[in-house]
């Protein structure tokens, strides 16, 4: 009797150690199945990290792109204006200055008084419009500094239509503020591009300044707007 007793304490502790070595195999797997799992996430995300990288660098170089040739066409009609100090025909100025493009939608000149004076848009010659309420001529108003002007997306008094203003100002023969030239950026330039990208069924792409409003958005998700 006792050795049946005993043979069976045998049986049952080799069981036990049987079942618990089965316990650590099953854990041991789970383990390898979560190191393996976790690791592919974080291999997915340096991916997700590394394309969003590069896909900002192509943005970044595009925008500062178009910034560039705005500007370019901003500082030749300025210089076109500064160098007719005599003239003040500036519908002749506007519209005799090639420096429309593609992403350029309107050019125009605002006096020191705020008054559109020119306008490549709109019927010819235009009617003198009051902007003097506009951001984009107010922030050169009291500014010795001269640099460009990017404004916030507004809808055009003399296009109707959305666009964001860049301008820079311009001086009289005395160096006093003489006015602001005035370049018009059609937001959907920028926008047709992010389109051409394959984001994703779910992914958008948003330009935003510094100032957090956003001047495009694009991408098949629902982005930011305007």
């Amino acid at each position: 009797m006792n050795l049946h007793v005993a043979q069976l304490a045998k049986l049952i502790a080799k069981r036990q150690s049987t079942a618990v070595f089965g316990v650590v195999i099953i854990a041991m797997l789970w383990a390898g199945v979560a190191l393996k799992y976790f690791g592919d996430v974080q291999d997915d995300e340096k991916d997700t990290r590394r394309t969003n990288h590069n896909f900002a660098m192509v943005f970044e170089e595009n925008v500062l792109r178009s910034i560039g040739e705005i500007d370019k066409a901003l500082l030749y009609l300025r210089h076109t204006i500064e160098t007719r100090k005599d003239s003040t025909d500036f519908y002749t100025i506007v519209n005799t200055t090639d420096v429309l493009s593609e992403i350029i939608v309107q050019v125009a000149i605002i006096d020191a008084q705020g008054i559109m004076r020119a306008s490549n848009v709109g019927p010819q010659p235009p009617q003198a419009v009051d902007l003097s309420d506009r951001e984009h001529f107010r922030a050169h108003l009291n500014s010795t500094v001269d640099q460009l002007f990017i404004s916030k997306p507004v809808v055009g008094r003399v296009s109707g239509k959305w666009s964001v203003q860049f301008t820079r100002r311009f001086l009289n023969k005395d160096n006093s503020f003489a006015g602001v030239v005035v370049a018009s950026l059609d937001p959907a330039h920028l926008t047709k591009f992010y389109n051409k990208i394959d984001f994703g069924s779910t992914a958008s792409i948003s330009l935003i300044g510094d100032d957090g409003v956003v001047r495009s958005s694009g991408g098949n998700g629902s982005g930011l707007t305007l």
